[in-house]
């Protein structure tokens, strides 16, 4: 089936309507078109709506959450891969609410106060804590609040 479609700014869309014609040689109803046309309107306007609204909570997600605010630190340290493990894995062998937190806290870098698990990384974790404190020795902002 072959169908002709016709195109004019000066046409009204109901007049557009009547001059799509089958290649069987009947007519097709204005009405119909316009029912089609309106239903995939109606279709192409829920999936464009559906996909605004996920594009914006993933971006929520991913900004306002407590690992989206470790991931952004971590971006704005410059942090690769391997740091950004050994942080997670150093927070967690802490017992770290929040993986952020471990920006704040610097005893946690601290070597007594390693777990066994991560005695054998103490260089790096040492070279970590120097890159996001600039210094070695400082008291703890959270001990000093308590």
């Amino acid at each position: 089936m072959t169908v002709l479609f016709a195109h004019s700014s000066d046409m009204p869309l109901g007049a557009a309507a009547d001059l799509i014609v089958a290649s069987s040689g009947n007519q097709t109803d204005s009405g119909t078109v316009l029912a089609v046309l309106l239903a995939l309107a109606v279709a192409i306007g829920i999936v464009v709506g559906v996909l605004v609204l996920m594009t914006r909570a993933a971006h929520r997600r991913r900004t306002n959450s407590h690992p989206g605010l470790f991931s952004g630190l971590c971006q704005h340290h410059k942090l690769d891969r391997s740091r950004r493990n050994l942080l997670k894995a150093l927070g967690q062998a802490h017992r770290v609410r929040y993986p952020a937190r471990v920006f704040l806290d610097p005893t946690l870098f601290d070597p007594k106060r390693l777990p066994p698990a991560l005695r054998s990384r103490q260089d790096e974790i040492l070279a970590l804590r120097q890159q996001l404190f600039l210094v070695e020795d400082t008291p703890s902002p959270l001990q000093s609040s308590s």
